[in-house]
């Protein structure tokens, strides 16, 4: 179930702004030049930049703020319900647009952990030599698990359907070794990676969040071991470099096993909400971003299982918090080769 349109319309507004103008400069002469494919190894990985991939999926995303107190070692662990979804969704060169639709036959324990109210932007633009991610995640609703684990199924967790978690952010990520490994052959099956290839990752991230509720984040139970129990809000942004690699084993050209760990290091300013109190708060805290996925390419049909997790963490000397999201996404694709306005199109706008 979507949010209201007029609380985030000026946050999505900003966001694909930045995709479009951050795109056209991608396009520049000289990135066409440097970064052509005629420089790729056709032995390593095929691009099919004439070719649209056009799948159908079945996916669940999930959005977890954790609260921790000063030692660590007590946690309030929220989260989404999260929903599953079909959906389909198309690439065609560089550009990637998935749409999910939530079927009710196919989500049936909002009794039991609540309702989520959400809009989930998630775009990248994965090129050659980089890899872009924007996020922009609204979510409203979550229910708490114990420290003890989930509970057994039919019984009723706690609820907060007045959690709001928001996080809007940007990475970006350079490949080195782009002319032999695919980044793409491994997210999106836009190419086909046809030998074993890795790359260092190395570039830049940005984040601003948001965690709030309508009376204070620690439940009553919680309370004893949080030192600012009655904060209700916390904010934070920041800036931060990662540093990572992104390895692809093939099998027998076909089959492929990948993954990818990012770790950054960012500095950000935080402020939590007590009352009629606000309190500001300068950190350094590690970020992680990880994309295992394994499955089948060629040059005209794949499959494949991809899951992607990200993890900002954020606080001050009372209080850490994380918010977590994690996508597990099972894929069949096919490639077609698009109707004539659909290259026009894509020519004119991108």
């Amino acid at each position: 179930m979507f949010l209201p349109l007029p609380q985030i319309i000026y946050k999505v507004f900003f966001l694909f702004a930045a995709i479009f103008l951050i795109n056209i400069n991608l396009k520049s002469q000289f990135i066409q030049k440097v970064f052509k494919i005629d420089t790729t190894s056709k032995d390593y990985y095929e691009t099919f930049d004439t070719l649209s991939n056009n799948r159908f999926f079945l996916s669940e995303k999930i959005s977890s703020p954790q609260l921790f107190n000063s030692s660590h070692q007590t946690k309030v662990d929220y989260r989404s319900n999260g929903n599953l979804n079909l959906g389909v969704g198309h690439t065609f060169r560089y550009l990637t647009l998935n749409i999910g639709i939530n079927f009710s036959f196919m989500n049936q324990d909002n009794q039991y952990k609540g309702r989520t109210r959400y809009l989930d932007l998630h775009s990248q633009i994965v090129g050659r030599p980089y890899i872009i991610d924007f996020f922009g995640q609204f979510y409203y609703g979550a229910y708490i698990v114990p420290e003890s684990g989930p509970l057994p199924k039919g019984e009723t967790y706690v609820q907060r359907p007045d959690i709001n978690t928001q996080l809007i952010g940007l990475t970006t990520y350079f490949v080195p070794n782009w002319r032999r490994y695919s980044y793409a052959g491994a997210i999106t099956q836009r190419d086909w990676q046809k030998k074993s290839a890795g790359s260092p990752l190395y570039g830049l991230e940005f984040f601003n969040g948001k965690i709030k509720g309508d009376s204070s984040l620690i439940p009553y139970d919680y309370k004893e071991f949080f030192e600012q129990p009655e904060v209700f809000k916390v904010k934070f942004t920041e800036l931060g470099a990662g540093l990572g690699y992104g390895y692809t084993l093939v099998i027998k050209k076909n089959w492929f096993v990948h993954a990818s760990a990012i770790s950054a290091v960012s500095f950000g300013y935080s402020r939590e909400y007590v009352g009629e109190a606000t309190n500001g708060y300068l950190y350094l805290r590690p970020n992680f971003l990880i994309r295992p996925s394994m499955g089948y390419n060629s040059n005209r049909f794949s499959c494949s299982v991809y899951w992607f997790a990200n993890r900002v963490i954020a606080g001050s000397s009372n209080m850490s918090y994380r918010i977590n999201t994690a996508n597990l996404r099972m894929t069949v694709a096919y490639r077609l080769k698009p109707k004539p306005w659909i290259n026009k199109f894509y020519n004119q706008v991108f």
